[in-house]
This record gives C-alpha cells, sequence and structure tokens, in this order.
C-alpha cells in the first residue's frame, strides 16, 4: 500500500519495495453488517486492529473485572443474607453478577434490579458511586482495538485502521500540515504487509457525508470490501474447530492454496495446544512457504514446536523430509540437531521413501539413521 502511505512523507523519504506479494486494501462502514463478521474474523486471526483514540464504539483499554461494592454497600447487603454464608465469596459472586447485570440492562437498570431484589436503599452518593464505576466496567460492550501510539513498530499480514474524522482529514488532503496526526495516519497506513481494511466509524463520523466519503475513497482508488474478501478470510476462523484429526487437517490444508497472504496466522498456529491446529500450521506452511523460505522456516518449526504429540511429531518429520528434496546438504546438517529422535528417523524414513531424492543421498541418509540408532 505504498502508492497511500507514500502521500504523506516527504519524497526523499518515500518507500520501495522489491516483493512480488499483492496485498489488497479496501473501506468498509462500521455500521455495515459486514463489519461485525470482518471483526470477528480479523480478531480471531490475531490481526492488528487499531484506531487514534477511543470512541463510544471502540476502546483501547483492557477492561478487566476489578469491580468492588463500595464498603457502605457491601455491609448493606450483608445484613440481608444468612450470617452462615462466607460473607467474602458471596459479595464475589454478587460483583461478578452485577457486572453481567450492568452489560444486559446498563448502570441504571443494574442498580435498580440489585436494590429491588436485595430490599437496599442506597444514599445519593452511594449511587453516584456505583454508576461511575459500572461505567468503567461497562467498557466490555466496546471492541477492544490497540491504539495508534501503541503499535508503532509491529506489523502483521492483516490490518484493520478504525477511522475518525481526524484522520479521515488528513487521508483526504483536507488538512495537509505535517504534525502528530499526520504521523499517526502514516504509521497506521504502513502496518500493513498484505491486507489493509480501512473501517469509517461512522457513529463518530460528523465532518463528511457518505458522499463525500465515498468520493475521497474513489480518488485514491480504494474499493469498498467485497463479499469474496469477507468469505475468504472466514473461512480461516470457522475452518480450525472442525479439524480433529489427521485424514481432516490434510485433506483441508491442501485446499487453502491462494492464502499465502495470510502466513503469519498460520504461523501463530504453532503456540496452540491442540495437536491438530499445530499441525495446521505445519502441513500448510509446507505446503505454500517451504520452498521460498525453507531454512527459515525449519529452524522456526524447530525452535517454536515443543508440543510432543504423535500427529505433531509426524508432520514435522514429514516436513523435514521435503525439504531434503530441495536442500539436502543444508537438511543434513540440520536434522542432526533436532531433539527428538524419532522425528530424526521417521524424516529419514521418508526422504528415502521419495522419488525426488537421489540414490547417493538415500545412502547418506541411511548412515545417518544407523549413526542416530546407536547414538
Amino acid at each position: 500500500h505504498l502508492r497511500i502511505s507514500n502521500l504523506f512523507c516527504p519524497a526523499d523519504e518515500r518507500q520501495t519495495t522489491i516483493s512480488d506479494a499483492k496485498g489488497e486494501i479496501y473501506y468498509l462502514y462500521s455500521t455495515d453488517e459486514k463489519f461485525s463478521k470482518l471483526y470477528e474474523s480479523f480478531d480471531f486471526l490475531k490481526a492488528l486492529i487499531y484506531i487514534r483514540q477511543e470512541t463510544d464504539t471502540f476502546t483501547t483499554q483492557d477492561s478487566k473485572s476489578v469491580f468492588s461494592l463500595e464498603e457502605s454497600v457491601r455491609e448493606k447487603l450483608l445484613e440481608k443474607i444468612n450470617s452462615d454464608y462466607d460473607s467474602d465469596a458471596f459479595v464475589k459472586s454478587i460483583e461478578k453478577y452485577f457486572i453481567n447485570l450492568t452489560l444486559k440492562k446498563g448502570e441504571k437498570g443494574a442498580i435498580q434490579s440489585f436494590t429491588k431484589h436485595f430490599g437496599i436503599t442506597l444514599e445519593n452518593n452511594e449511587y453516584a458511586k456505583l454508576i461511575n464505576d459500572l461505567k468503567i466496567e461497562n467498557k466490555e460492550k466496546k471492541l477492544k482495538v490497540k491504539s495508534i501510539d501503541k503499535i508503532k513498530g509491529l506489523e502483521n499480514e492483516l490490518c484493520m485502521f478504525i477511522m475518525d474524522n481526524t484522520m479521515l482529514e488528513y487521508l483526504f488532503g483536507k488538512k495537509q500540515e505535517t504534525n502528530k496526526e499526520m504521523m499517526r495516519l502514516y504509521v497506521a497506513l504502513t502496518r500493513s504487509k498484505s491486507d489493509l481494511i480501512l473501517v469509517i466509524d461512522k457513529l463518530s463520523i460528523k465532518k463528511f457525508t457518505d458522499k463525500q466519503i465515498e468520493k475521497g475513497f474513489s480518488e485514491l482508488n480504494i474499493p469498498y470490501v467485497t463479499m469474496e474478501y469477507i468469505e475468504k478470510i472466514e473461512k480461516l476462523k470457522y475452518l480450525l474447530p472442525y479439524i480433529d484429526n489427521w485424514g481432516a487437517c490434510d485433506t483441508i490444508v491442501g485446499r487453502l492454496k491462494g492464502l499465502e497472504n495470510q502466513k503469519e496466522f498460520f504461523v501463530s498456529l504453532l503456540n496452540e495446544k491442540n495437536q491438530f491446529y499445530i499441525r495446521v500450521g505445519i502441513v500448510w506452511l509446507m505446503r505454500f512457504a517451504l520452498k521460498e523460505d525453507l531454512q527459515n522456516l525449519v529452524t522456526l518449526l524447530n525452535e517454536r514446536i515443543k508440543n510432543n504429540e504423535y500427529y505433531v511429531k509426524m508432520a514435522l518429520a514429514w516436513c523435514y523430509a521435503e525439504a531434503f528434496i530441495y536442500d539436502f546438504d543444508f537438511m543434513y546438517q540440520f536434522l542432526q540437531g533436532v531433539e527428538s529422535k524419532f522425528v530424526q528417523l521417521k524424516s529419514i524414513s521418508k526422504a528415502c521413501e521419495s522419488f525426488r531424492v537421489s540414490a547417493e543421498n538415500k545412502e547418506k541418509l541411511r548412515l545417518l539413521r544407523k549413526s542416530i540408532k546407536e547414538s
């Protein structure tokens, strides 16, 4: 997306690339029903999702349940229960219930239900404090994103940039002075290594009509997001829960050609606990990334994967055996540093079964196998 980001930096600092990879860039309204699907998919795929500052829809805070009842309210509550109860456990359960009730009914509705159920009368200051505390907890309703300032230096295959009035003014050239906001826009536009989705936070936009927004993106040659793109991303999200055996894994992964720009998602699967999720990552990387970056990839697999379950080890052996086809000398040395003797021996067996490994190299592998067994 250099053609866009280079509009916002000095001519002598504009970037170029030697990569042949082609990413995609689209825009989308936050009120479009497609947005919720895409947000969920991006969040699941560990994409970078970010905004200039919080709005009524998006929060940059990791809100955790730190809500607790004021001491005076707590005392009124405990007067209403049997003294045989564990008072601390009871209060904690009520506090958790209070938070969930707030998410459903809002602060005032939750307080009304609470006081009515327990027959408690709150003083004005107690009521005001509860309203304030629950507003903080109510940020759970907002969609979680990062601030642009927090994602400086980070990159991802998938990025989603939530845009407000200020960012649109600079993107569309209504404001052109070089300042912190211009720099934030530049940072936001340069985090993606592949796909970038520009989301118009419709509820916070006051200075642009839909026609002006559409005209601005048209002039930048940025199209509205397509259903085809959303369905492609959703495939990844909904795929994993159905993979619960090695056959499903290897069959489905073989059909995932065309998702090369989602490499980081498949790399992230190597950290999962489920052995079939890890196997999906290994097999996809072997099929669609091994040739281009063999040495770095097998080194990553060896360092990252600590899972010792059978189908993970078999996938590693399969991948290493394939790698012998493309770079025998490197893999011959590499395999000797692999910790698992099972993976070492299975890799050699599979490589020796391949008609793409020469007879001379197969003999070297058989000698290596003998040496490993004797060690």
